[in-house]
């Protein structure tokens, strides 16, 4: 009798829930076999201009834009962390951005940071579609991923390495986590992940970012201070606090101080260079944010200000009014950290006309996919009131 139940229970697992679960997974792929089709577009969309762009590292004999200043760094960083002989002299960047590349040092020698910045762009996609759906239906979704990758130059700052790629995606996935509003201990763990990468990246992006990991965090929590409720919080403060302590510990070890960073070895002959805390300027603000969100003359599409190349992010003005009346809390973390990015960063010479040469837009950057959000709940309004 035992060997029979064995018997059936074998059938029941080897034929049937394999031909159930078989005949889901295509029952998904068929349901879902437009948007699967788009992002496949989208990845092939990323890597013609990954692979046609002129400072790739294969038409330069290896260098290309690895021979820029931070990009080199990143690279010289990810080999150093694989070979476990990162030096005091070589850690001159964030750890986080040049962790992501280092599983593909050996594996793609010419560029280990295609996979991570491909995967950090197909995420930035995928969560400005989901974004958008929620807003909006899944028409909208679709048009605003399209408008996002060719009617922008978001995807030149995951062609070429940066670390503000990890801020791109980590922006959008905060908006996303909002609008989702889940109070679960999962839901704060992903914050958790974002508060600690984003302070081992780039440090200052944690607190211009802050804002939005205030309203996206308490949005679900809403003031409920039960046992319960607090014990799904425990994860996402050990995972952050964990990225933190680790990231001042190795500041620590390398450079004899917790709170010295690796930017404080970013000087010249004078002691400072154009992003060194003594060059802050408050009075550069004005001057800098028309340069380089218009006013510039035309320098090519990656090097030109922002509303020139990625204009499309105006109609963020019209969806915000529409957008308030229902996530009054999002809007005002969103301009909050907005004008704390522009106060910080359009206060340094390095956020200038003649930055753009340099990428600075990519600074500002990390908006576009919220605003490209926003600007199709604009949209939508203008077509439902015309329509």
């Amino acid at each position: 009798m035992c060997y029979i139940c064995q018997l059936i229970n074998l059938i029941i697992k080897k034929f049937i829930l394999q031909n159930i679960i078989k005949d889901v997974k295509l029952a998904w792929i068929k349901r879902n076999k437009i948007i699967i089709l788009f992002f496949l577009l989208v990845v092939i969309f990323f890597n013609i201009s990954y692979f046609t762009n002129a400072l790739h590292p294969i038409n330069y004999e290896g260098k290309g834009f690895y021979g820029w200043w931070d990009q080199s760094q990143y690279l010289r960083m990810a080999k150093e962390i694989s070979k476990g002989d990162l030096q005091s002299n070589e850690y001159n960047y964030g750890l986080a951005y040049p962790l992501l590349a280092v599983p593909f040092v050996k594996l793609i020698k010419i560029d280990p940071f295609y996979i991570p910045n491909l995967i950090l762009f197909i995420l930035t996609i995928l969560f400005t579609y989901k974004s958008t759906k929620i807003l909006l239906n899944q028409q909208y979704a679709l048009f605003s991923v399209l408008l996002l990758a060719t009617a922008t130059n978001i995807i030149l700052w995951f062609i070429v390495p940066w670390r503000n790629s990890i801020t791109i995606v980590s922006t959008i996935i905060l908006f996303f986590l909002y609008l989702r509003n889940k109070n679960t201990w999962f839901y704060y763990c992903i914050i958790g992940i974002i508060f600690g990468i984003n302070f081992s990246a780039g440090y200052i992006d944690v607190l211009l970012l802050g804002p939005l990991f205030v309203v996206s965090y308490f949005r679900p929590l809403k003031f409920d201070f039960t046992r319960n409720n607090i014990i799904k919080h425990i994860p996402a403060v050990f995972i952050g606090t964990l990225i933190v302590g680790l990231t001042l510990f190795s500041h620590h070890y390398y450079f004899g101080s917790i709170i010295k960073t690796p930017y404080a070895k970013h000087t010249n002959k004078l002691g400072a260079n154009d992003q060194s805390i003594e060059m802050y300027d408050m009075s550069n603000i004005f001057s800098s944010l028309k340069e380089t969100l218009y006013s510039y003359p035309n320098r090519g599409n990656d090097r030109d200000p922002l509303f020139i190349s990625s204009p499309i992010i105006l109609l963020a003005l019209v969806g915000i009014p529409f957008l308030f009346k229902n996530n009054r809390s999002l809007i005002i973390g969103l301009v909050l950290s907005i004008m704390f990015t522009i106060i910080f960063y359009g206060s340094f010479p390095s956020f200038s006309g003649n930055g753009l040469s340099y990428h600075c837009i990519r600074y500002v950057s990390n908006w576009v996919p919220p605003l490209i959000c926003i600007g199709m709940v604009g949209i939508s309004r203008i077509i439902k009131e015309n329509g």
